[in-house]
């Protein structure tokens, strides 16, 4: 990125739009308002898969519907002020000076929205929806957490943008996790469904499977499922995390169906576990997730050296994106189109 390009990414009240200097130099737009609540209302592939467990968390409230979680949403979003917005452009000049030979292999939406909140729609969780909409709350803007977090999320935009879907399903067989190869999707078990926790960041659950060892026994395909400890009760807890289970279920081998009646492994049984995902991270509910802190310590790795101790993952991470990257590239290929 040019000098001057660097010193117009400063504040100004009137502009709200940046530029990420990527593969096809998108467009990063910081929005609020009416144009906030139009994207936070949208009925995506979070809010469609939303359990009852998912409403009464949000809304704390035992009798909710989706249109009150809809209506409520609304409610949370926060205009950016100079501080908020100084601290987007921090992050986009990080990326735009630091992180250029990764930033050129990266193809995201061209355009990107930020949203920011007061944090109450997601226990302040940054989060994205739609394909192309990251929400950040302002919990993340006062302790500084946005410093990596901004970019975590960057990825999860990245991973479901249609021309990186073959890459993501890559990097996640990289680190262990296939794709369910049957035609008709699993169903979320029935007995679980009113406890389901849908996370925002990867919403369709019991797509992908992992090998794992049980106490270095028997391996079993495994698909990776979150649900509540509990239903909700607000005299236990208004905090959704409270009630967090983040475990596995024991597939079939043939059928892949969930085994009857249902048979879970959880991550501390597994004794192959992190020999397939490595070491770099702890936030290991989903391979989505995994992939997302391992995406941070790729774009900031020279800073953040300390914090890899599985470099395989990072590199593998790497040849896969710089690969596909060249094979785009290559004369008489053919990339997958997108739409803005």
């Amino acid at each position: 990125m040019s000098t001057n390009t660097t010193a117009s990414l400063s504040y100004n009240s009137s502009n709200k739009e940046f530029t990420l200097q990527n593969a096809n130099t998108s467009i990063i737009e910081l929005i609020s308002g009416q144009q906030a609540i139009q994207q936070l209302q949208n009925k995506d592939d979070f809010v469609n898969n939303f359990s009852t467990f998912d409403l009464q968390s949000r809304l704390n409230s035992s009798s909710v519907t989706l249109q009150d979680y809809l209506e409520l949403v609304a409610k949370h979003i926060l205009p950016w002020n100079e501080v908020s917005t100084q601290s987007i452009i921090s992050r986009i000049e990080y990326m735009n000076t630091k992180c250029t030979n990764q930033l050129k292999l990266l193809t995201f939406p061209p355009r990107i929205f930020i949203v920011l909140t007061d944090g109450k729609d997601e226990n302040n969780a940054a989060y994205c929806r739609n394909e192309n909409v990251i929400v950040i709350s302002q919990v993340m803007i006062d302790s500084g957490q946005i410093q990596t977090t901004f970019i975590h999320e960057l990825f999860h935009i990245w991973s479901k943008w249609n021309s990186n879907l073959a890459i993501r399903d890559e990097l996640y067989a990289s680190i262990g996790y296939y794709k369910i190869p049957i035609e008709k999707p699993l169903e979320f078990p029935a007995d679980l469904s009113p406890i389901k926790i849908t996370n925002p960041d990867a919403p369709l659950v019991m797509k992908y499977y992992i090998n794992l060892k049980k106490n270095g026994d028997k391996t079993y395909k495994c698909t990776p499922i979150l649900h509540a400890s509990r239903v909700f009760d607000a005299n236990f807890s208004t905090n959704m995390f409270a009630y967090l289970v983040a475990t596995t279920l024991i597939l079939d081998d043939i059928t892949y169906e969930p085994l009857q009646p249902l048979q879970y492994l959880s991550y501390e049984q597994a004794s192959n576990f992190y020999d397939q995902i490595g070491n770099n991270t702890h936030y290991i509910i989903h391979p989505e997730e995994i992939l997302a802190d391992n995406f941070v310590l790729w774009m900031t790795g020279k800073e953040n050296s300390v914090k890899i101790k599985t470099p395989a993952v990072i590199n593998n991470m790497n040849d896969i994106i710089s690969s596909a990257t060249n094979k785009a590239k290559a004369p008489g290929s053919q990339t997958n189109s997108v739409s803005s």
